[in-house]
């Protein structure tokens, strides 16, 4: 009897200790971001949240000003929809949003084939959030 006991103890042992506490995914990795610039759905984005500032790299240059805490991403077709502005540029456009693991696949979705990216920077997935403004 003793035995049992002790071997059950042991196998909720394990299964508790094996067990991960992660954050849910909509709660982990969401931060502000700045758009710099954007076309066809790549943008360049800066960081705004200090706790975030070690995904992105230091040194991207626009129109003369230095900007730290970058990284290259890709908005969806959805995404785009989202932020409807009353100019066709986005730039300057501070968004809520959520890094993910993989980019979300758009068969539907046509896209221009420029590019913006910054060399050196890394392409981080992303979703954006309800709550944004311009």
């Amino acid at each position: 009897m003793n035995y049992r006991i002790l071997l059950l103890t042991l196998i909720i042992f394990v299964f508790a200790s094996s067990c991960e506490k992660t954050e849910p995914e909509s709660q982990s990795n969401t931060f502000k971001v700045k758009i710099l610039s954007e076309i066809c759905n790549t943008a360049i984005v800066q960081i705004l949240d200090s706790n975030y500032y070690h995904l992105g790299v230091s040194g991207y240059t626009s129109t003369g000003i230095k900007f730290d805490h970058v990284f290259n991403t890709k908005f969806t077709c959805e995404d785009m929809q989202k932020m409807q502005t009353l100019t066709a540029s986005r730039a300057g456009l501070v968004v809520s949003i959520k890094t993910v693991k993989e980019p979300k696949l758009e068969p539907g979705c046509v896209l221009c084939e420029a590019l913006t990216s910054f060399q050196g920077a890394p392409f981080i997935p992303i979703e954006l959030l309800r709550n944004w403004s311009n």
